[in-house]
């Protein structure tokens, strides 16, 4: 190959991180810039934004490998994952699926595995069998009781591949992927503004609805968010928390000492308009 056409070569590739469908790990993955990849990539991307057949680390790509020597003979056409028996693989692809079949008789909520709706059935019957060996604190459901288990021990199995930071439950992981995937799937009904955290959709739901549930005890005072009663209170306590690390000038809330300490750094905060 001559030197130039490599150098094209190379212009024509644009790094792309991706999500391992399997261990969730993020890595990045060269794909070529040209429309027909750009198209398969946008139809086939899961919602870490990652290629769906082309969507395993170089780590499960080896262990998926060694599954397909093994006495793993029935292979999901969708993740590569093996399983022993056919049953086995059949009930996995219900997560592909969708498919629900196992409903909960009290709310309707379904599960696609009987597994799943017996743990469900407990929220309402109040069933507890999983003890915490540390605390005796009980759950409905083993993934909460481990779940909790590591507040005990410390255990963080799932590490970001990208800045190293550890954590204990897989959800907060893949809630912190979304920093650096720049993924936001919770949208807005009314005016479609995206989000990458639930709650943070939540919150700005309030914006639209005008719901004020927040009351101050003092003078029964309404508020949308419970930070911006909080921030009130001080009114009444008198209490100033935030200070100057500067000049030790305390301030009642957060925005009132960011603007002070513009002073010091000779920033000079925006005029109101008198018009």
């Amino acid at each position: 190959m001559e030197p130039g056409d490599a150098a094209q070569l190379q212009e024509e590739k644009q790094t792309k991180m991706a999500s391992c469908t399997i261990c969730s790990q993020l890595f990045n993955t060269e794909v070529p810039f040209d429309q027909k990849t750009t198209q398969t990539c946008s139809q086939g991307t899961d919602k870490f934004g990652s290629v769906s057949h082309k969507n395993n680390c170089k780590s499960c790509l080896k262990t998926l490998e060694q599954l397909q020597r093994s006495d793993n003979p029935h292979q999901c056409p969708v993740c590569n994952k093996g399983f022993t028996l056919l049953s086995s693989l059949k009930l996995h692809q219900k997560i592909h699926t969708g498919e629900r079949p196992y409903k909960c008789p009290v709310c309707g909520k379904a599960f696609h595995r009987l597994l799943y709706l017996n743990d469900h059935q407990r929220m309402h019957t109040g069933e507890k069998p999983y003890k915490c060996f540390v605390c005796h604190k009980a759950f409905a459901d083993r993934t909460t009781s481990k779940d909790h288990q590591r507040r005990h021990t410390g255990e963080k199995p799932y590490n970001c591949s990208v800045c190293n930071k550890a954590f204990a439950h897989r959800t907060t992981f893949k809630s912190h992927q979304r920093m650096h995937t720049g993924e936001k799937p919770y949208k807005c009904g009314v005016c479609s503004k995206a989000f990458s955290q639930l709650s943070n959709l939540q919150k700005h739901q309030i914006v639209h609805t005008g719901e004020k549930s927040f009351k101050c005890c003092v003078c029964n005072k309404l508020f949308s968010h419970l930070t911006t009663l909080q921030s009130h209170r001080t009114v009444h306590t008198r209490e100033r928390p935030y200070k100057c690390s500067l000049c030790s000038k305390v301030f009642a809330c957060s925005s009132s000492l960011c603007r002070h300490q513009k002073i010091h750094t000779r920033e000079k905060p925006p005029l109101e308009s008198t018009l």
